[in-house]
């Protein structure tokens, strides 16, 4: 299997979302279904999901999980998987399924998906992002996370990722340029964030216009924990890769260095524009509408007040969701 520093970042933050989802979605439902599906090599991303839950998943008594595995080009993942599967619990069933991401519907049937969670993991490497597909995942889940990887060699839409939203009130509303992630708003999950990933690149901050995306990756969820999880992962990126994240606004970041200077102008300029918002207001379009996490958020929102270019209310105690937020207009501009 060739080295494919995308395809690392890929496997990276399947495997870790997959080990928060799986427990959580099992202890609420009792039977939960993670879906992957492919269009072309799975470059090891699906066993490695499989060898996860081997590996951490304790199954509660009485509840399943099915894996459904779809491959275009399935080559030897019959094998790779029956190797990753020593170990699972009985309770977890996994299913290949070739055929690809054009399959997903009759799939989430066929395992008896609907009413219960659903974790989907769809993979593009060609053509547009499967809008129908990926609604289907929507429509079956109960509720339904859903990880895009979306990297067609070539494609214009690679390079469309998402314009954070002007108002901090209203995380989720349509990005200016709506990328891959307006595929999942549209199916119906309201929480949706969006980064492109580079291999290389150049200086921390320095703006990425002229630099095509090699990958745009998108979460879409009902829940801000998953989220949080998902961001939480993108910023503890494998270094040997040497994947950078690039951002709403086209700047290349460096996961192993957050710059909260970056994100504290980018809440400012918000703050400024709606003269104010809480704290849960802003953690949440951090989520959504920029590459940060939430205790970035709170970490820049924190130097914004400890700098006095931003006022809470109440003015003391524990910087909670329900805090208020408000430039102080004497300070100086944003830039």
């Amino acid at each position: 299997m060739s080295h494919d520093p995308i395809g690392a970042v890929h496997r990276h933050l399947l495997t870790r979302q997959l080990a928060g989802w799986a427990p959580a979605a099992l202890a609420r439902s009792r039977r939960a279904t993670v879906v992957q599906a492919y269009d072309g090599p799975d470059g090891g991303t699906a066993d490695a999901a499989v060898r996860v839950l081997a590996g951490t998943l304790d199954v509660p008594r009485g509840a399943r999980l099915a894996v459904v595995v779809l491959a275009a080009d399935p080559d030897d993942l019959a094998a790779r998987l029956g190797a990753a599967e020593v170990g699972l619990s009985a309770d977890v069933a996994v299913h290949l399924i070739p055929g690809g991401v054009p399959r997903l519907p009759v799939a989430l049937k066929a395992a008896g998906a609907a009413g219960a969670p659903v974790l989907g993991y769809v993979e593009v490497t060609s053509g547009p992002v499967p809008g129908a597909e990926i609604r289907a995942v929507v429509d079956a889940g109960r509720p339904a996370d859903i990880l895009l990887a979306y990297r067609p060699p070539g494609h214009p839409e690679t390079d469309r990722t998402a314009e954070p939203t002007a108002d901090p009130k209203r995380p989720t509303a349509e990005p200016v340029d709506p990328g891959p992630g307006s595929v999942l708003r549209s199916a119906g999950l309201p929480l949706v964030t969006q980064v492109g990933l580079v291999v290389g690149g150049g200086e921390d901050g320095d703006p990425a216009g002229t630099t095509t995306p090699d990958a745009v990756v998108c979460y879409g969820t009902t829940s801000e924990k998953n989220l949080s999880t998902f961001k939480d992962a993108l910023w503890t990126l494998p270094t040997p890769t040497g994947v950078r994240v690039r951002d709403a606004a086209g700047r290349l970041l460096d996961v192993a260095a957050p710059d909260r200077a970056l994100l504290g102008a980018e809440l400012l300029a918000g703050l400024r524009r709606t003269g104010s918002a809480t704290v849960n207001d802003l953690r949440r379009f951090t989520l959504t509408g920029t590459a940060y996490r939430a205790v970035d958020a709170i970490e820049a929102l924190t130097g914004l007040i400890d700098d006095g270019l931003v006022s809470r209310d109440p003015e003391h105690g524990r910087l909670g969701g329900e805090v208020v937020l408000r430039p102080v207009r004497s300070g100086p501009a944003a830039d």
